[in-house]
């Protein structure tokens, strides 16, 4: 059987087509090789020869559930920024804001991706809102906490005064499941050394689950909801910020290392 003359011609590949698909072929080749030479988002690691410890100086922590709401637009932000915070703990967070949230408070120098871990015990897999630790100080090794990309918060390791201590930012689920969560992130706490450790945590029900937390001591004025820290640490001041805002009221806490008087000196960022 044969085909008509203008019919076969019309089968024949054009010389165009291939050109095209060659070209796609390229330029996938290409993409992927992008993607296999760039570099990975691997959080900084602590420098060696660091011993844990608190910092021997005052360090003020602030700690706001801003409640998905956009940061540039959100009164709170600017009186927060006022506070001059070493460490800012911020729940409710949506991940694209990240990084203009670190840029606005100028705490880029010290930021990087592993700082936000999203809530996915609460927003589920495909969540797009959690938890985020920002500083002037210096942070290492950000991880999640409770999962893969975030479970139940994420902490990170800081060094002042040349003393390494971890950074904690917790949202806890509602009812019996912020007890479990408390004792699986104290077990987290006990495989990593049990080392001086400062953590706001955030629960979903009206009071927090103090009877997993008795490991961490309470930060006066905080009503025990929010700020808990260490016996490393000593509380040298807490209290609230009034001015209204679209999140919940933010708690913060200045703290030195135990047996130390307080003082207002600066910490130096490293």
């Amino acid at each position: 059987m044969s085909f008509p003359t203008n019919l076969r011609s019309s089968l024949k590949p054009s010389r165009q087509g291939a050109l095209v698909v060659a070209g796609l072929l390229v330029f996938g080749l290409i993409i992927l090789g992008g993607l296999y030479i760039s570099p990975k988002a691997y959080p900084p690691g602590l420098p060696a020869g660091v011993p844990r410890g608190a910092a021997a100086r005052t360090l003020r922590l602030v700690a706001y559930d801003l409640d998905r709401q956009q940061p540039t637009t959100d009164p709170m932000m600017a009186e927060i920024a006022k506070m001059k915070p070493d460490y800012l703990l911020l729940q409710g967070v949506n991940e694209d804001d990240s990084i203009e949230i670190a840029e606005s408070l100028g705490m880029q120098q010290s930021f990087h991706p592993q700082l936000y871990q999203r809530s996915e015990r609460l927003a589920g897999k495909k969540g797009i809102w959690g938890n985020l630790i920002l500083s002037r100080q210096s942070l290492y090794e950000g991880a999640p906490l409770g999962g893969k990309r975030g479970g139940f918060g994420g902490w990170a390791v800081s060094v002042v005064d040349n003393h390494a201590f971890f950074v904690a930012n917790l949202h806890l689920s509602p009812g019996d499941n912020a007890q479990k969560e408390a004792a699986e992130f104290q077990n987290i706490w006990k495989a990593a050394g049990s080392p001086p450790m400062v953590v706001a945590v955030l629960p979903s029900d009206a009071k927090p689950p103090v009877a997993a937390l008795k490991f961490l001591t309470p930060a006066a004025g905080s009503n025990g909801e929010w700020l808990y820290v260490t016996k490393d640490w000593t509380i040298a001041d807490s209290g609230t910020i009034s001015t209204s805002g679209k999140g919940l009221v933010p708690r913060w806490i200045d703290i030195i290392k135990a047996g130390l008087p307080a003082t207002t000196e600066p910490a130096k960022w490293k």
